[in-house]
């Protein structure tokens, strides 16, 4: 197929260009501060996309774009690296899942405040809350398998910087679930895990093919 041969002939600064622009394109709430900066206060960001909002298809996009972007560069990966397969495929899959999420908006009852968006049973197991579920264990086992990849490079700073990225995210996670109850701090507790998640993103192509290189000499 032409879609695998141009992958596979993509350069690889080309690869790590397109992931850091996935990175940008998954931080689109930042333009929620200048273009939706009342329906963001004490919310969750995913009110943005949903249907009826000002912009509402502009997040949605961005984010679909964001998706494809993650998920060609990961079959870059699977074509053309033997190496970190489940990594890989836990990167593809987290594109998918990017695109599935923006695709279910939030529940429209989580509008306002997130305390409006209520903890039921129903309300965690709808398909928005479910997917996010789904993207930040993704984004955990994508952590955890390049932090052990990292610790086969000989540079001390940049296995640190691998592996303090995975404690800061399990931090982020846990100060975002508590933030939520008590609607305390929960634009800074969101963004900081879509910052980290986003680090993730442009890093683990990276990690992936300097462990293929290691692996060659």
């Amino acid at each position: 197929m032409r879609l695998f041969r141009f992958i596979k002939n993509l350069p690889q600064k080309h690869l790590l260009a397109l992931s850091i622009l996935s990175a940008v394109f998954y931080n689109s709430w930042i333009l929620g501060y200048f273009l939706n900066r009342s329906q963001i206060n004490n919310a969750y960001f995913s009110v943005l996309q949903i249907p009826g909002r000002p912009y509402y298809l502009l997040y949605i996009i961005l984010d679909v774009i964001c998706g494809l972007l993650i998920i060609l560069i990961g079959l870059y990966l699977l074509k053309t690296i033997k190496l970190d397969k489940k990594t890989i495929i836990y990167y593809l899959g987290f594109g998918l899942f990017i695109i599935l999420d923006a695709i279910y908006p939030i529940s429209n009852q989580c509008s306002t405040t997130i305390s409006k968006c209520g903890y039921s049973l129903r309300q965690i197991f709808s398909y928005h809350d479910v997917l996010g579920i789904i993207m930040f264990t993704l984004i955990f086992l994508i952590l955890k398998n390049i932090s052990k990849i990292a610790r086969r490079h000989h540079n001390v700073l940049y296995r640190n910087i691998i592996k303090y990225n995975f404690y800061l995210y399990i931090l982020s996670l846990i100060s975002l679930v508590a933030s939520v109850p008590f609607d305390l701090f929960t634009d800074i507790t969101q963004a900081v895990v879509i910052i980290l998640t986003s680090a993730t993103i442009s890093i683990t192509p990276l990690v992936i093919i300097l462990d293929k290189k290691m692996n060659l000499n």
